[in-house]
């Protein structure tokens, strides 16, 4: 954290070394931004946007051809994302998005609305012309399987681990198995927004990617199922 740029520009070169590649389509911030969440690395807009700063770097990393597109991930503090993404400075985004926290599409979160509200991220995206991509589609494991995970590193404020098997469950619940196994129900939920430019799910097997392509073949959601999800985010999963 002492020489940021110093250490962005030489953490891409060395990827781009042990890829053996000249260039990348994408070059991803993953800081979260403003006050994060469980003790992550964090950066506030002004470490990003000011002369000199990070967005600086990138664009000349960007002009020397080292990537295409530069992105940054939304998390941390909403208000703070929101001002580095008006910024204009970046092509991408990395949006978390899910059954358990849709609030980045909302404009407002609803009444009884428990979790951390992202209203207004997707919008802001919208009016930049950014790509976005969906992060944290199975929640990091709840969405997709009854199972507590080994390792969860939950990525947003309001909640903890036992509250988003809680919330998860009750989705499984509300939604049953009309629409697939739970993570495919999870991906199909995902897949009805279609601002998203793409999805980032984890693969850990060949059954998994399967599972994946079964759910889009089977398309979005229907609006039936959303709206019962719709009745559980405004009684905080009761």
């Amino acid at each position: 954290m002492g020489d940021i740029a110093g250490a962005i520009e030489r953490g891409l070169t060395q990827s781009l070394r042990r890829l053996r590649l000249d260039r990348v389509a994408l070059f991803q911030l993953h800081n979260q931004l403003g006050d994060a969440v469980g003790g992550r690395p964090w950066l506030q807009p002004d470490d990003v946007l000011r002369r000199g700063g990070l967005a600086d770097t990138f664009d000349r990393l960007k002009e020397q051809g080292l990537f295409a597109a530069s992105g940054i991930t939304a998390a941390g503090d909403t208000h703070a994302c929101i001002e580095v993404i008006e910024s204009g400075r970046f092509d991408a985004a990395q949006i978390y998005y899910n059954a358990i926290n849709p609030s980045a599409v909302w404009s407002r979160a609803p009444a009884g609305w428990n979790g951390q509200d992202f209203s207004g991220i997707i919008a802001a995206c919208r009016r930049q012309r950014m790509g976005m991509l969906n992060i944290r589609v199975f929640a990091g494991g709840p969405l997709a399987s009854a199972r507590p995970p080994g390792r969860l590193a939950v990525l947003t404020s309001g909640t903890d681990v036992d509250n988003e098997m809680r919330c998860a469950a009750a989705v499984r619940h509300a939604l049953g198995d009309a629409y697939g196994t739970p993570a495919q129900a999870a991906l199909r939920f995902a897949l009805a927004n279609s601002a998203l430019s793409t999805r980032v799910i984890g693969i850990a097997s060949l059954a998994d990617l399967d599972e994946a392509l079964a759910a889009v073949a089977q398309g979005p959601l229907p609006d039936a199922a959303t709206g019962r999800l719709e009745a559980l985010w405004a009684s905080d999963f009761r």
